[in-house]
């Protein structure tokens, strides 16, 4: 990696003066030096002759959190990429897979989810105020779309709350403007809820395969394979949800509950320095369908931008199997 705010499991040390050129960004809003940074180091890469470079480069996200995408800001910084691009690939022999890791939607209005939880649940702690004594309920934000929700057990924070106050916190949040969905881990392993206002779904994987099934989907399977799971939810509001979702749950950090706004709506304060103006994080396609671009071609079927990864590699000619 020739840049990425996270140095965990590289092999080298985390560089300074990355670190000090994000931070300069996040504070006078001058992504173009992290961008022109990311271009230089790329193209110091390409002549050591990795077998694989993968370079981020973060303007068009911060950019369009912090001014929204109808600030123009976004494309230009994009324009800007094309051209660094250009600059550094323009005589390159390789293979090229540029893409994006989430879709980004203009926000117009802000919800306190903590805030809503509290008056709820009771006492609630989300980042930055994290001080409050017996909490009895988390909120932990992810692009500001979509936040984990964890809730106190009934003696102690060591045990789950019953699915009973799980389902009927969710269901209070979706009585709300804002809220698309809330998602629960269910009672049996490897399944889920999601409950919209549609209705509710389940979702599950056995030896079988993934299934889903209710009101929440337009399209019900059982026995699918992941492949088969993805192409026939693919046009759905929240395409892949089956995946998605027992994927999420299998984790023991996930929430309690997932929750998910809607286009327009984030789940933060207006007060959030700097205030956001675009949102993503969202189970829904205008967040999770993104762009691929390749110089060879991709497989026809639909994909995973987990799938990159295993196309990243047969490309560089490295067995996944080998990895």
């Amino acid at each position: 990696p020739v840049s990425s705010p996270i140095p965990k499991d590289i092999p080298k040390r985390g560089e300074k003066s990355r670190d000090l050129l994000w931070a300069a960004a996040h504070l006078t809003h001058r992504w173009d030096r992290a961008d022109r940074r990311t271009s230089w180091k790329l193209g110091r890469a390409l002549r050591k002759g990795r077998e694989i470079v993968f370079a981020v480069f973060p303007s068009v996200d911060e950019l369009g959190h912090t001014f929204g995408l109808a600030s123009e800001k976004p494309r230009a910084a994009l324009a800007e990429i094309d051209r660094l691009l250009a600059e550094k690939l323009g005589d390159f022999e390789g293979e090229i897979l540029l893409s994006a890791d989430h879709g980004l939607t203009d926000t117009h209005t802000h919800l306190d989810l903590r805030w809503i939880v509290e008056e709820r649940a009771g006492t609630t702690i989300a980042f930055p105020v994290i001080t409050k004594r017996f909490p009895e309920a988390v909120v932990c934000e992810s692009g500001n779309g979509m936040a984990n929700v964890y809730l106190r057990g009934e003696e102690s924070w060591v045990e789950r709350p019953s699915p009973e106050r799980c389902r009927e916190l969710a269901d209070s949040l979706l009585e709300l403007d804002g809220i698309d969905s809330v998602a629960l881990r269910g009672e049996e392993p490897h399944t889920a809820e999601l409950r919209t206002r549609t209705g509710m779904g389940r979702v599950g994987l056995t030896e079988a395969g993934l299934s889903q099934d209710g009101p929440a989907f337009a399209v019900s399977f059982e026995d699918a394979t992941p492949t088969d799971a993805l192409e026939r939810s693919f046009a759905e509001r929240n395409p892949d949800a089956a995946f998605a979702l027992v994927s999420l749950f299998a984790s023991e950090r996930t929430g309690d509950l997932l929750v998910s706004a809607s286009t327009g709506y984030d789940l933060r304060t207006k007060a959030e320095w700097p205030e956001h103006h675009a949102t993503h994080g969202g189970l829904h396609r205008d967040h999770t369908v993104v762009p691929v671009l390749s110089s060879s071609p991709l497989p026809s079927r639909a994909l995973r931008t987990l799938d990159r990864s295993a196309v990243t590699l047969e490309l560089a000619g490295i067995p996944l199997a080998e990895y």
